[in-house]
């Protein structure tokens, strides 16, 4: 028996050494779990990058009674920011300033589109009139000197660059807008990856810089929004709202083991089997996938119901025999076998995440079945266990008693009434797959998100539109002809930094004609000195042959625009219908991340649900195959089968609305129901030790996630309650499956 201790050590060695000098990439965002896939890579790609770059992006807003305060203030936090492992941006002064050079050599051929518009009508005394009002406006801005744009026309350029409707604003060499008197200085900080460990670290040092910054100046607000705030948020209170219920998991399963065994042994036994299984499994699936996806761990921690089940029948019947696996050897390996074939099931979904789940969970049971089959015998071989209380086996057997008694007359009857009253349920349960509801923001959450839209403007997330051309300029042509048609929309394009040569081109003529039509009389307006008519004309000349260029421009400008592909990005789509109506008929490509995403996950809960009736059909032939009857298969499995039909129906009863996490939460209450249906059956001539055992697994399981309920992130409480639910009724229903088994058994031998 030494020598598979030494092959599970060299296989152990070997996955560990491969794991930890083999790279792989551990996905957290949830649009890892099924990204969307389109005809057009460049499309997907376009799509991605962008949302990517929005859900990464933090935005912290500094507000005081003057703005030199909240720049000030915005100029300190970002100091304190020490070991930044992410872009900061606030001070624009730099860049400010590049622009305003690009502008001097261009700037009369960038217009506006409301400004283009008007000089197209040939409306130039309301341009005139705009630029004095600007030109002697106490709060306006001139970007460039009079002689140089003496229509303003860069000014009025720059303040319709970016988002429609913006509040921001360059002042004083910052974003800043002003709103109840208050003025907010806007900073942007660009995350790098989404991992929690790298969340911590960044959240922890920007609440350092915030502590300091109230320090130094405390009437300034500083208020923090951003999904990555969000995501932060929920995996801390997450983190330590798990950490709190495994904590309080871990001693209840010590305490079980110390009143069942009065010893630790069994517990401890159980922590290294189990942890060494499923890690050794998590860290083969990363490196056949190359990548794991963080849900997979949180599912492949589940599995600690199913490798604890072999666990203690092991020790159950170790307290009564020195030689274990000949009383339970041929359970626990039906039991793998029709759990292996389950999960195999989901190996052929072609479904990333559920591939790596089935096979975190076939690997992860057989290391625990090779575990308690081949090494528990040898390091056990001189461990004494204590047999369990007969008390509580007869505790155990009064309740499996009373349940068939009490389905043992009129049982077609009472199982159909328990079968309506699930189903009545199972009508009432209402999808949530809708992203939102994956986590609930706290007050002050909500409170910083509605801030920061009343101040900037935005009030949700962009939808995208995608352009494809064949170079540059078509798709800068293409987005001008698009964004035509977007009068009643918010909307930050390319574009609107850098048109197209042609446009440019069109736009130097109108600005021509402006100065024509309009300059004199303007030059009168302002008692212009001599010789400064002069000097704008050769400024507007001679920009006459000289296109600005997409290389020219600082690559702030240019993030929307990317191999041959521009991405529009509009916020506050209120009909978003009309908008995907536009793309279509301007030959574009319209999305709604959020709405795709919840589609996905409708989708693959509707898929795993077919998957998962799949897996039945296979537990189901594995058991007939093995009992060699579908009749005993029938009953053996009809116990998980009610199990998933009650759970379902409380579900419903309840207003828990149904997600892909619940149903993969029902494989594991199949797996398990079955395990203990399988182990009544081979047990039945071992006495009472065999239900004891089950019982203790269905305790340890429902102490272990039924807790996880209580939580408030949406995967972790969907898992915590179907399994709490699910396993309980699984036990309860065991007993129900002996009764049409055993009959059989005694007609057999009495005709026999």
């Amino acid at each position: 028996m030494r020598r598979p201790a030494i092959f599970f050590a060299i296989y152990a060695f070997a996955i560990v050494a491969i794991f930890f000098t083999r790279p792989f990439t551990l996905r957290t965002d949830i649009m890892d779990v099924a990204p969307v896939v389109r005809e057009d890579p460049q499309v997907t790609k376009a799509l991605d990058r962008l949302s990517r770059a929005y859900t990464g992006r933090l935005n912290i807003l500094f507000g005081a009674s003057e703005l030199i305060k909240a720049k000030d203030a915005g100029v300190f936090f970002k100091d304190n920011l020490t070991d930044k492992p992410f872009k900061v941006q606030f001070l624009i002064s730099e860049q400010e300033n590049d622009y305003l050079s690009l502008l001097s050599t261009y700037n009369h051929r960038l217009l506006s589109d409301a400004t283009a518009h008007l000089l197209e009508m040939c409306d130039y005394e309301t341009i005139r009139n705009n630029s004095l009002a600007m030109l002697y406006s106490p709060v306006a801005v001139n970007v460039l000197p009079l002689e140089q744009d003496p229509f303003l026309l860069a000014s009025d350029f720059m303040m319709n660059l970016g988002i429609t409707k913006s509040s921001f604003f360059p002042n004083q060499g910052v974003l800043s807008a002003k709103l109840d008197g208050l003025f907010y200085a806007y900073m942007s900080i660009e995350l790098e990856d989404t991992s929690p460990s790298y969340f911590k670290h960044v959240f922890n040092g920007i609440e350092r810089a915030k502590a300091k910054t109230f320090v130094d100046f405390p009437d300034v607000s500083i208020n923090i929004s951003g999904i990555p705030a969000h995501s932060a948020r929920a995996i801390s209170k997450s983190i330590a709202e798990t950490n709190i219920i495994t904590g309080a998991s871990v001693f209840l399963l010590m305490l079980i083991s110390l009143i069942v065994f009065r010893s630790a042994v069994c517990f401890l036994y159980a922590v290294c089997t189990v942890g060494m299984g499923i890690a050794l499994a998590i860290m083969l699936t990363a490196i056949i996938f190359g990548e794991i996806h963080v849900l997979a761990l949180v599912f492949g921690a589940s599995l600690i119901g199913l490798c604890l089940d072999y666990h203690i029948h092991y020790f159950v019947e170790k307290g009564i025999s020195n030689q274990p696996w000949i009383n339970i050897g041929r359970a626990v390996s039906i039991c793998l076998i029709t759990s292996v074939a389950g999960f195999g099931v989901m190996m052929l979904s072609g479904v990333p995440i559920l591939m790596q789940i089935a096979v975190i969970a076939t690997i992860g049971l057989i290391n625990t079945y090779f575990i308690i089959r081949f090494l528990y015998p040898v390091f056990l071989k001189k461990s004494n266990v204590r047999a369990i209380s007969p008390f509580v086996s007869s505790l155990e057997k009064r309740l499996a008693n009373f349940v068939r008694v009490a389905f043992r007359k009129h049982t077609a009857i009472k199982l159909a009434v328990v079968v309506i009253f699930s189903l009545a349920g199972i009508i009432q349960l209402r999808s949530g797959d809708d992203l939102k509801n994956l986590y609930k923001p706290e007050k002050d959450m909500i409170e910083s998100e509605a801030l920061f839209a009343r101040v900037g403007g935005a009030t949700s997330a962009p939808v995208m539109v995608v352009i494809q051309g064949t170079d540059e300029q078509d798709v800068l042509e293409k987005e001008e002809i698009f964004r035509n048609s977007l009068h009643s929309f918010n909307y930050r394009a390319v574009s609107q930094a850098i048109p197209s040569f042609r446009k440019q081109n069109r736009n130097f003529a109108l600005t021509e004609n402006l100065y024509e039509n309009e300059l004199d009389t303007l030059l009168s307006t302002i008692s212009a000195p001599k010789g400064l008519k002069n000097k704008m004309y050769n400024n507007l000349l001679a920009q006459k042959d000289r296109p600005l260029e997409i290389s020219e421009i600082p690559d702030s400008l240019k993030f929307l625009l990317s191999e041959n592909t521009s991405v529009v990005l509009v916020e506050n789509a209120t009909d978003k219908a009309e908008l995907a109506s536009l793309a279509r008929e301007a030959g574009a490509h319209f999305s709604d991340r959020i709405q795709e995403i919840t589609h996905i996950l409708n989708t693959l809960r509707n898929k795993v649900t077919i998957i998962f009736l799949l897996v039945i059909a296979t537990v189901f032939s594995a058991i007939a195959v093995v009992y060699r009857s579908m009749r005993d298969a029938f009953y053996m499995l009809s116990p998980a089968f009610m199990s998933v039909l009650i759970t379902l129906g409380v579900l419903g009863f309840a207003g828990e609305q149904i997600t892909l996490f619940h149903v993969l939460a029902l494989f594991l209450v199949v797996c398990l129901g079955a395990d203990y249906v399988i182990f009544r059956v081979e047990g039945r001539d071992t006495g009472n030790q065999t239900g004891s055992a089950i019982a203790l697994s269905c305790l340890t399981s429902i102490v272990a996630f039924g807790a996880l309920g209580f939580t408030s992130f949406a995967v972790t409480r969907a898992l915590g309650i179907t399994l709490g639910l699910g396993f309980t009724i699984a036990y309860l229903l065991s007993p129900l499956a002996t009764l049409s088994i055993k009959r059989k058994a005694d007609m057999n031998y009495n005709t026999g």
